[in-house]
């Protein structure tokens, strides 16, 4: 589910300055319930600033925000029980087991129901396990924290860089707790440098670049075939032939056996049929998709991204 609600997060010109320096300007995003929201940007871009100013742990310089149809920061206490919150790097006691973890942590939200708490654990995968905090992995402390960030049943969980520092077994089960929260209904805003997990998890992003949001909507959208193919065909000189003499066709690298072409894509029917009457064997003519690399890459003008990640501030 994505987009098919109502905003859940919205900014209004939100804006932040330290002294001479302006980290967030004049932001306006929007979250829709439903959504799956990846916010991506560079090391001091401005990420962690509007998490923090959304959060009410900074106050905004101007501007405002709305969380859940309530204005933050004046208001933010009103709708608090209604969000789930995962930080970085979240903390708990660490003589304690995690059940116990979330007993207390419970206790102090009100909820002494002791099936809620088993049934908590059961859905972050710690159901049973008697290890105390201090020996867990960190990819256990990770779903602990969104067992705890979910105990209250929120209708928005925010996720701070949720698989940083995670191996892949622990990526792939936090990706899969976040994807049945959000088909359980749970609205995800989340950070993140590791692009290609964003690419599949996310259904909308938001990049900011130097304080300001300059690229938001639909992954499915943004990542868009554009003007690449691959063309697996023969005989090779006859391939080449065509590609080399046939304008349409803007550029074009050989890779082993198959061809990579940039061609407008209202052009690639025509190149299509002028190399079957040309005598060569088309086997394959397949889309490129952009990837989110290449995106951010796009639009930013910068080649800072490294192995398919973005620096998290």
């Amino acid at each position: 589910m994505y987009g098919a609600g109502e905003p859940v997060i919205q900014t209004f010109g939100l804006t932040k300055s330290f002294k001479n320096k302006l980290a967030v300007d004049g932001l306006s995003l929007t979250v829709h319930r439903g959504d799956i929201y990846a916010f991506l940007g560079q090391n001091g871009a401005g990420k962690s600033t509007t998490i923090k100013m959304l959060l009410g742990l900074l106050y905004p310089s101007k501007g405002y925000a709305e969380i859940l149809n309530t204005k933050v920061p004046g208001e933010l206490c009103k709708v608090l029980p209604r969000i789930g919150v995962v930080t970085e790097s979240p903390a708990f006691y660490p003589y304690l087991t995690g059940e116990e973890n979330l007993s207390l942590y419970g206790g102090l939200l009100g909820i002494k129901d002791k099936k809620k708490i088993k049934d908590t654990l059961e859905r972050v995968g710690l159901l049973g396990v008697k290890q105390k905090v201090s020996e867990y992995s960190q990819g256990m402390r990770q779903r602990l924290a969104l067992g705890l960030a979910t105990l209250n049943g929120p209708e928005l969980l925010m996720l701070d860089e949720p698989t940083n520092g995670l191996d892949p077994q622990g990526i792939y089960e936090i990706k899969s707790i976040i994807r049945d929260m959000n088909k359980n209904g749970v609205t995800i805003f989340l950070s993140s440098h590791i692009l290609s997990e964003v690419q599949e998890i996310a259904s909308r992003v938001g990049v900011i670049h130097k304080g300001k949001l300059i690229a938001e909507g639909l992954v499915s959208e943004l990542l868009a075939f554009g003007d690449r193919i691959t063309v697996m065909a023969s005989p090779r000189d006859l391939v080449l032939k065509v590609l080399k003499e046939n304008p349409i066709v803007k550029d074009f690298t050989e890779d082993t056996d198959k061809f990579i072409i940039y061609i407008d894509k209202e052009n690639v029917s025509t190149l299509n049929r002028e190399m079957v009457n040309a005598g060569i064997d088309v086997f394959a003519l397949i889309p490129v998709r952009s990837t989110l690399e290449d995106f951010f890459i796009s639009i930013t003008g910068d080649d800072n991204v490294n192995s398919g990640t973005l620096q998290a501030i």
